[in-house]
């Protein structure tokens, strides 16, 4: 587990973090703050450069709250991985620039890795699990853009030495879809695996821990 990363809460940053913030408000806009509730963003963007979206309202297809949805693994292998850079943050925003790994990957590529594990990992799945699957799958494979990516700087800056190992357990998941390693990668976000169910008592956090929240646009697994 990454260290600080998991419980589905918001977490503050210490003050003078390493990574330069800048999170979205309630009206999609971008603006600065010395603490964050450390989310992560999966975004569906025509520039893979792309760190900070300038258009949330169509670029961000949802989110995760102190974690990296378990299915947004589903996207990536190992070698999708790249390095962005973040303004570095602390002594008044003068630090060097930052190099943090993210995700990303052509759309084609990964709509046609969905659809390939959508039997595969549907397999493993309790009922509730498996609808949220699904639909994350039907609402993914509906976006246009031309690169799926992650935006996880602030999860990135709780525990860098933890955060690529953390990622490492849930792509596990879908490069060999075992219960074991689904087990893994779902107790990575704090939820329980007994059998072939996941623990569903609070029916809201473990649809997010799997599949992300609302951004702006609705996610349509928290619709019922």
């Amino acid at each position: 587990m990454l260290t600080g990363v998991g419980a589905g809460r918001a977490t503050s940053a210490e003050p003078g973090s390493a990574v330069g913030r800048a999170r979205y408000g309630s009206n999609g806009h971008r603006v600065s703050e010395g603490t964050v509730a450390n989310r992560t963003y999966l975004l569906a963007v025509d520039d893979r450069a792309v760190t900070w979206s300038d258009d949330p309202e169509r670029e961000i297809i949802a989110e995760g709250i102190g974690e990296i949805p378990v299915f947004w693994a589903a996207l990536f292998v190992r070698e999708d991985r790249q390095l962005d850079t973040y303004e570095g943050g602390g002594d008044g925003g003068k630090a060097e620039p930052l190099k943090i790994p993210n995700w990303c990957v052509g759309s084609a590529v990964a709509k046609e890795r969905l659809a390939a594990l959508r039997e595969p990992i549907g397999k493993l799945l309790d009922k509730r699990s498996k609808k949220v699957w699904h639909l994350f799958i039907d609402h993914v494979s509906a976006e246009k853009a031309a690169f799926f990516k992650t935006n996880a700087a602030e999860l990135w800056d709780l525990a860098p030495d933890a955060y690529e190992g953390y990622w490492g357990t849930l792509l596990r998941l879908f490069a060999e879809p075992t219960r074991a390693n689904l087990k893994a990668a779902v107790e990575a976000n704090d939820l329980s695996l007994e059998g072939k169910s996941i623990d569903w008592e609070d029916e809201e956090a473990t649809a997010c821990k799997l599949a992300g929240a609302d951004h702006i646009r609705e996610v349509p697994w928290l619709d019922d």
